[in-house]
């Protein structure tokens, strides 16, 4: 084997520069935690939200059905109000954003 005069360069040139410990102190670590994150974003809040979606439909199958009634206009006017709730719910972001820009179109016609 090779001597060389300092013991600190000895021990970091025969222990290939610590690169494995490095490696496992940075890449290996950032990695882990990443994957932690994201299981538990996946477990808790992916997963809640499709749980929530099913739980939302049990139990909306379980009110509708004490409701019938037998006529059509009703069941024609429930529908229209889940599909215009859906619709709502869905361009709700875009809503908002319209919202803003007019009102700040209608404040600044005021102001100037």
């Amino acid at each position: 084997p090779v001597r060389f005069p300092s013991k600190v360069l000895q021990d970091l040139v025969s222990y290939d520069f610590y690169t494995p410990k490095l490696y496992r102190s940075s890449i290996v670590l950032a990695v882990d935690l990443l994957s932690r994150l994201t299981s538990w974003f996946d477990k808790y809040f992916v997963d809640g939200i499709v749980n929530l979606f099913g739980l939302v439909t049990l139990f909306g199958g379980q009110s509708l059905r004490y409701s019938t009634s037998g006529q059509s206009q009703f069941y024609a006017l429930t529908i229209v109000l889940g599909i215009t709730m859906l619709g709502l719910f869905l361009c709700f972001p875009f809503l908002s954003h319209m919202a803003l820009i007019v009102t700040a179109s209608l404040f600044q016609q005021s102001v100037g």
